[in-house]
């Protein structure tokens, strides 16, 4: 799974109840591997509805897009 415009691995998501707040994951299976400084019991449930921001481009939509 990669960005359907630069083909990068690596997104964010904000934070529903704060949006100044990101969370940083690796797209390498089906599955967000939050970067290691996200605490598990803090980061948001990722679904295929959640809007996600690449980190390398200008790209973001709905993770069922990527």
């Amino acid at each position: 799974m990669s960005c359907p415009v630069c083909g990068s691995t690596h997104f964010h998501v904000k934070d529903p109840e704060d949006r100044f707040s990101i969370f940083s994951f690796a797209l390498t299976g089906p599955n967000p591997e939050f970067d290691d400084d996200v605490e598990p019991d803090e980061a948001p449930e990722v679904t295929p509805q959640t809007e996600t921001y690449c980190n390398a481009c200008a790209w973001h939509g709905k993770l069922s897009k990527i």
